[in-house]
């Protein structure tokens, strides 16, 4: 064999077995310091002063998951996708099943999906919740509740229900514009014009720019025969609807 192939083997071994040594003695340096910072008292005492990573917990993990479902679920009723939304709060209330929002939420979707039963038990579940705890937080999920389950009463003809579900409302909020438009509805649908009156004209005193009290205010002069105040009022009531039109699409440009 020539000797200059020799010389290139020979070369070859040396750097292999170099590379080896260097890579032996790292690992005997490195498995040293470890060691010895294990057995240093002074490091074990500052290895039990560290604090030590806490795992994930499984109610952590709850959470995240009832959040993420909340999240969905809100979305999917934004673009009126009320099946997937109901599914999504279903399974958030799988994981806290006394949660009012999320009742609220579920109701409430569900009464946008005309679905009255379902309404009827998310929003009565989320009221039972509510009565046992009296905070602020708590009175305004329960004030939704009552109003939207108002609305399901008066929905299935049960005016006396719808009522007392707009007037629980209003005992929690007393300036609810949206409760007082109801109760002149209700009054309306009963013939009882002149209730149905005084509560379209307090919720205008209310919110002037309300078109629907003006509209239910048009409704009740009509019925009582007197078509030139029905008329200023549904006038009202046309102007201002075609203002928030209007503003409603400049903001949309």
């Amino acid at each position: 064999m020539p000797s200059h192939r020799l010389q290139h083997k020979n070369k070859k071994r040396l750097s292999t077995s170099s590379t080896i040594g260097i890579v032996l003695i790292a690992v005997i340096l490195v498995i040293t310091a470890v060691a010895y910072y294990y057995l240093k008292p002074q490091a074990a005492k500052e290895r039990a002063d560290k604090p030590v990573p806490v795992a994930i917990s499984a109610t952590q993990k709850d959470n995240s998951s009832f959040n993420r479902h909340i999240q969905l679920g809100l979305w999917h009723s934004l673009v009126y996708r009320y099946d997937e939304a109901i599914h999504e709060f279903e399974q958030a209330l799988a994981i806290n099943p006394h949660d009012e929002s999320t009742l609220v939420y579920a109701g409430v979707t569900a009464v946008n999906k005309n679905d009255t039963d379902t309404a009827m038990r998310y929003l009565n579940q989320a009221i039972g919740e509510n009565k046992s705890k009296a905070t602020a937080s708590k009175d305004t999920w329960l004030k939704e509740a009552y109003y939207y389950r108002g609305l399901m009463q008066r929905k299935s003809k049960q005016p006396g229900m719808a009522l007392s579900d707009f007037n629980s409302a209003l005992a929690i909020q007393k300036n609810n514009v949206d409760a007082y438009v109801e109760i002149g509805y209700v009054h309306l649908d009963t013939a009882d014009y002149d209730n149905a009156i005084q509560a379209f004209a307090t919720a205008v005193s209310l919110d002037p720019k309300c078109a629907d009290a003006f509209n239910g205010l048009g409704a009740a002069y009509d019925k009582k025969g007197n078509k030139t105040l029905a008329q200023q009022n549904y006038r009202t009531a046309i102007e201002l609807k075609t203002t928030i039109g209007k503003t409603s699409t400049e903001s949309a440009n």
